[in-house]
């Protein structure tokens, strides 16, 4: 998961370069009004990249949990029929030892 966040960081800081080298050679035909709305954007997007790598790594972290509870779930449910089993081997040895021996 963390692999997956430093990738999606590399992605982003990728994009920003890529971005800003853009616009910087725009720079000199825009206004200063321009530039207030050019960096506005830049910032919106970076949110909207930042809220969507958040989504992702909830995301992932969310099934990995969830298939970690089901994993347990599973694992709790053989030892629950193992021991049932078990138990029911004993008591049924029992009954059969308890009438082997009446005469």
């Amino acid at each position: 998961m963390a692999e997956k966040w430093k990738m999606l960081a590399g992605i982003f800081v990728a994009m920003m370069v890529c971005v800003e080298s853009a616009s910087a050679a725009e720079t000199s035909k825009t206004s200063a009004r321009e530039d207030h709305g050019v960096a506005e954007r830049l910032g919106e997007a970076a949110e909207n990249v930042g809220k969507k790598i958040e989504q992702a790594v909830t995301g992932v972290a969310k099934q990995f949990e969830e298939q970690r509870v089901g994993e347990r779930f599973v694992e709790t449910i053989k030892k629950a029929g193992t021991k049932t089993g078990e138990e029911l081997e004993r008591v049924g040895k029992k009954i059969e030892d308890a009438f082997s021996k009446e005469p």
